[in-house]
């Protein structure tokens, strides 16, 4: 069985001075201080392009791809990722981020009207929908009748006492 990433504190010894995770990708290392970055993260990084590192001497980031020695200690490693339980070689656990990680999957509020039009992951719309959307439609306890979320206190739209007595008067 080859060691887990973890065992090593891989992820917190070599993260990506971006988005301080492991890097995935083409690792790349800046060429002067040897920090590293995902390849993506490599190329977000603009206005100005410096190396992220604080203590690097380099006025401009200029990146190569990181050399063999660690490409090959990497990939002794096994890698676990928050939405499943396998373990994952590094060239498994990119195709799997690359591919169907739910995690990296982004989308946007589906409610009609809703203001928060950004991409968001399944547990930042999860969360969304349940917290922060006002124009989700709920359903009102003692009413039981759909109303947006920000117009369920509206007395002007929802008047409980009146949807209840209309209900009352149907079923005489």
């Amino acid at each position: 069985m080859k060691p887990t990433a973890d065992e090593f504190a891989i992820k917190s010894n070599f993260p990506c001075l971006k988005c301080e995770q492991f890097p995935v990708g083409c690792i790349q290392q800046c060429q002067e201080c040897e920090g590293l970055y995902c390849e993506w993260c490599a190329e977000q990084v603009k206005d100005p392009r410096v190396c992220l590192n604080k203590d690097c001497a380099s006025k401009e980031l200029k990146t190569a791809p990181i050399g063999k020695i660690l490409k090959s200690m990497i990939s002794t490693f096994e890698f676990k990722h928050d939405c499943q339980r396998n373990l994952y070689t590094y060239n498994d656990l990119v195709a799997h981020l690359e591919g169907d990680c739910e995690s990296n999957k982004t989308f946007k509020c589906p409610t009609k009207d809703c203001t928060n039009q950004e991409l968001m992951t399944q547990a930042e719309l999860k969360k969304h929908m349940i917290e922060d959307c006002a124009k989700i439609e709920v359903e009102c306890s003692l009413c039981a009748m759909p109303f947006q979320k920000d117009t369920l206190n509206d007395q002007s739209i929802h008047n409980c006492a009146k949807e209840l007595r209309k209900k009352v008067d149907k079923a005489r």
